[in-house]
């Protein structure tokens, strides 16, 4: 193999395989986060070169008609849980890690004449047929803005686990204090895993995170609910919990021990570098725009 051909090869040298097996025994492999990111980065370009998507000003056209927590005006089949059987954290993230979701952007900066196109936050799959969750703050521009002040914007994206690109077609509904938005994605005829809705935790109740803190893809961590804090200011309800996420996680869901969604991750607070809380959106709010 030539050091040209080795070149074009390593974006998709898969560094999710997760289980190997060599002579009869499971051999673990490990994340090649450049790799992914790299795979990502052509996949979107490729997407962008093909001009097969709704284009961004459309988008935000769409959205502007939305009201904040107005309900999703469609009917949405959501999936069942199987059982509220309890699992371990490997089964739990072997469970939903395909139902997890990068979200990417691709736009110029103004500052150069390249197209950025790198993931920006985490997002997860609800239905099979592509409806998905986020935060709305990842989202912020095509809900914020008319679709002509968005001229530096060319793509809104997800990936799989499998490095699948898919393009934004659609936001269905938001919160802007609960900080969720749901939007739908062109997949045509494939079909997504989607994490099942729970219902709403307590606290000391076992949790885990499956997010992408500054490009560490699918990293898990788990913890427990903190708190659950009433919509005592504008922001609305909100979950503590004591499982790790940072920036990149925006939008990655919270998982209960049956591998339920129990809450979305939202941010972080300071509390004068003695402790860091991350306050999360409980999945209630998620249901009630979801008419559920």
């Amino acid at each position: 193999m030539s050091k040209n051909t080795s070149k074009k090869l390593l974006p998709f040298i898969f560094f999710f395989s997760f289980m190997q097996y060599i002579n009869g025994q499971t051999v673990m492999s490990y994340t090649h986060g450049k790799a992914f990111t790299k795979q990502i980065e052509n996949s979107a370009q490729q997407l962008l070169d093909s001009k097969s998507f709704k284009p961004i000003k459309e988008i935000a056209g769409e959205a502007q008609l939305l009201k904040n927590n107005m309900p999703v005006a469609e009917n949405i089949h959501l999936p069942k849980s199987a059982d509220d059987k309890k699992l371990a954290g490997e089964e739990l993230f072997n469970k939903r890690k395909q139902g997890v979701l990068v979200v990417g952007k691709c736009y110029n900066c103004g500052n150069c004449n390249k197209t950025h196109k790198g993931p920006i936050a985490t997002a997860f799959a609800i239905t099979s047929d592509g409806v998905c969750v986020t935060n709305y703050h990842v989202l912020d521009d095509l809900l914020e803005k008319p679709g002509e002040s968005l001229t530096k914007d060319s793509l809104y994206y997800v990936s799989t686990i499998a490095g699948k690109i898919y393009a934004i077609d659609k936001v269905l509904a938001y919160s802007k204090e609960g900080d969720v938005a749901i939007f739908r994605l062109a997949i045509g005829n494939d079909k997504l895993d989607p994490i099942p809705l729970g219902t709403a935790a307590q606290e000391g109740s076992f949790v885990c995170a499956i997010t992408h803190p500054e490009g560490m893809y699918y990293y898990y961590s788990q913890g427990a609910i903190a708190r659950n804090v009433s919509g005592e200011t504008a922001q609305g309800d909100r979950m503590e919990i004591t499982a790790d996420y940072a920036v990149g996680s925006s939008g990655g869901p919270i998982i209960n021990q049956s591998g339920q969604l129990v809450g979305v991750v939202s941010s972080t607070r300071d509390i004068n570098g003695q402790m860091v809380v991350k306050e999360t959106i409980p999945v209630n709010t998620i249901k009630q725009l979801l008419n559920k």
